[in-house]
């Protein structure tokens, strides 16, 4: 991918709502979706790659009110599995958000039948998704596809903020 300076490998892209994200964890470890369309490339594989050496994480996203943000972390890594640990190293660079990863480092991969959230009950069932969760979510980018506007469920930012497209790449550096 060509977005900042190139070199980048997508691994979560939304942006129609034409794959469901609300997955179990099989699939979620093994991949989904369609390369050139919205997709979930798989934790294993996005573990082999960067477990190949140093690597940078970026998220862009599209909110519901048409503005863009990203985000970008140095010295991404992903521990091994069941749990594929999230680090994202320091924040390198960013434009129109806060920290969005923050609260996911550290975290491990929960889905509705993988749950290991820090929370009493089930984050990726109570908001409809999966997702390096903490005590539930900052970010919420595998939730329901409800473009223009936010819900309980929906892809969000922020716990109020709707998205309408989220890309998730790593680049080794």
């Amino acid at each position: 991918m060509e977005t900042d300076g190139g070199g980048w490998t997508v691994f979560q892209k939304r942006f129609n709502g034409s794959v469901d994200f609300y997955r179990n964890f099989s699939e979620y470890e093994n991949g989904f979706g369609f390369v050139d369309g919205e997709h979930w490339l798989g934790l294993k594989y996005l573990r082999d790659m960067a477990s190949l050496g140093s690597y940078q994480l970026r998220l862009d996203i599209l909110r519901s009110t048409g503005s863009k943000a990203f985000d970008v972390y140095d010295n991404f890594s992903l521990g091994p599995g069941p749990n594929y640990l999230l680090y994202i190293g320091s924040r390198l660079r960013f434009s129109g958000c806060q920290s969005i990863l923050g609260s996911a480092d550290g975290q491990s991969f929960s889905t509705y039948d993988h749950d290991y959230d820090r929370w009493n009950d089930n984050c990726a069932v109570r908001f409809h998704g999966a997702w390096w969760y903490n005590m539930c979510f900052h970010l919420n980018p595998n939730g329901l596809y409800t473009p223009g506007k936010f819900d309980l469920y929906a892809m969000a930012y922020d716990d109020s903020v709707g998205l309408n497209a989220t890309t998730l790449m790593i680049k080794r550096i």
